[in-house]
């Protein structure tokens, strides 16, 4: 680890800010969670789970929380939205919710989306008992970081039985600034038992220029919940993004997640589930589409802590001129799950001599009654397929595009939000640079 003093000063002005607005265990709680990041300090390539990704783009720039978020027009909003006006949606700024921009309908079966610092007053011994559950502090130095300096962010809460039809839209946009900005986010989930619920998290910039967002969502999942989530990353080409996403699963559970990544110069997506109790189900989809000489780092861990539960992760990458894509899949099985199910699959799509995929599966199991699979592959578009292609009429962009297009829909196709999907196979179909002129057409 490298020594994360840089954000000292950042710390004491939410101290200053926070004092006499926040509740002493809020105070407490960042008070810790900085002397453990400071303590930590930030990854290295020396630090196992970062051998591949180096921080010195975030060393690099002086970023800084803007105290106030910065103005975005209605019109600016509309190319961002994925609903109705009806449907739940919460705009988040610089880090800053932004009323006037959200629609919060009534929802049914008691169910609430607040923002975290409205929550804070209106909910508190919620905050106070699940907040940092999902995602402690103690080990990962951005988890203790965001734990130590977020701003806002979305709490989620499910009652028992608790069914949303229409999806929960989070949307996280950056502005530009004269001064690179820093965004530290927070997002609480929780869902009792019997709930059912999907949610958005897209996180976008209005414009280009760098940037720094840390964002951390916990997940809370109750016995037989329903829980589909959705991260799209669209971050200006200049930014840096770092996200995790933490579940707990109790028994019988159901979580279903996907991650895109398309934006930023250098991103790093988590996804951590840890199995509470027997019965739980979690699948995993991952997509990182980038180019230029951007640099997208996936890790997943899955904890199968208990007997009898399921996994399943895909993750697809297609990479592009000097692009660099890492995968981290871990898959742990600890001692007395039996039964435990988990499959892992990663492949890599090269569209250039020069674009770079590391792949690096983990299987660590503790049990002996398991099935425990996983795959790797890394290559380039089949020839024998493209001329195929050709051979029936198809000019060279037109068959490349179906090819890459068909490669990433092991992911896409499995994303269950109809507007969602129409608008991410608009973006990867702009994102082929010979196919640019045919879709505008």
């Amino acid at each position: 680890m490298s020594g994360g003093n840089g954000f000292a000063g950042e710390f004491a002005r939410v101290q200053s800010a926070s004092a006499a607005a926040e509740p002493a265990w809020l105070q407490h709680q960042r008070r810790e969670s900085f002397a453990r990041f400071t303590a930590l300090g930030l990854p290295t390539t020396r630090d196992e789970e970062w051998r591949y990704t180096s921080l010195a783009p975030l060393q690099a720039a002086g970023f800084r929380a803007p105290s106030a978020p910065g103005a975005i027009s209605r019109a600016d909003l509309e190319r961002f939205l994925l609903f109705e006006p009806s449907v739940t949606r919460f705009v988040f700024v610089d880090g800053r919710h932004v009323p006037e921009l959200s629609a919060a309908p009534s929802l049914p079966g008691g169910a609430r989306v607040r923002s975290l610092r409205a929550a804070l007053s209106e909910r508190p011994e919620l905050l106070a008992e699940r907040l940092g559950r999902g995602a402690p502090s103690g080990a990962r130095a951005f988890s203790a970081l965001n734990a130590a300096l977020w701003s806002d962010g979305a709490l989620v809460h499910l009652p028992r039985g608790a069914t949303l039809q229409h999806p929960i839209h989070l949307l996280f946009l950056t502005t530009p600034r004269a001064q690179p900005p820093a965004q530290h986010l927070r997002n609480l989930f929780v869902c009792e038992r019997d709930s059912s619920a999907t949610i958005v998290e897209t996180y976008a910039a209005l414009d280009g220029g760098p940037s720094f967002t840390n964002a951390v969502s916990e997940l809370l999942a109750g016995p037989d919940s329903r829980i589909e989530h959705y991260t799209t990353q669209e971050q200006a080409p200049e930014a840096v993004h770092v996200a995790l996403l933490a579940a707990e699963l109790q028994g019988n559970s159901r979580f279903l997640s996907h991650v895109v990544t398309l934006g930023a110069a250098l991103s790093r997506s988590e996804v951590r589930v840890r199995f509470g109790a027997e019965g739980g189900e979690c699948t995993l989809h991952g997509l990182y589409w980038i180019a230029g000489r951007q640099h997208a780092d996936h890790l997943t861990a899955v904890d199968h802590a208990v007997p009898r539960c399921s996994s399943r992760q895909v993750y697809r990458g297609v990479l592009d001129d000097h692009a660099r894509g890492v995968f981290n899949g871990r898959i742990l099985v600890r001692a007395g799950a039996q039964g435990s199910d988990a499959h892992q699959s990663n492949r890599n799509l090269l569209l250039s001599d020069h674009a770079l995929a590391d792949s690096k599966p983990e299987l660590e199991i503790l049990a002996n009654d398991v099935k425990c699979t996983h795959g790797v592959a890394i290559g380039q578009l089949d020839r024998n397929a493209l001329f195929y292609l050709r051979s029936r009429g198809l000019g060279a962009a037109q068959a490349r595009g179906l090819l890459t297009r068909a490669f990433a829909a092991a992911v896409t196709e499995h994303i269950r939000v109809p507007a969602l999907r129409c608008r991410l196979d608009r973006m990867l179909a702009l994102g082929l640079p010979d196919e640019r002129e045919l879709v505008s057409a």
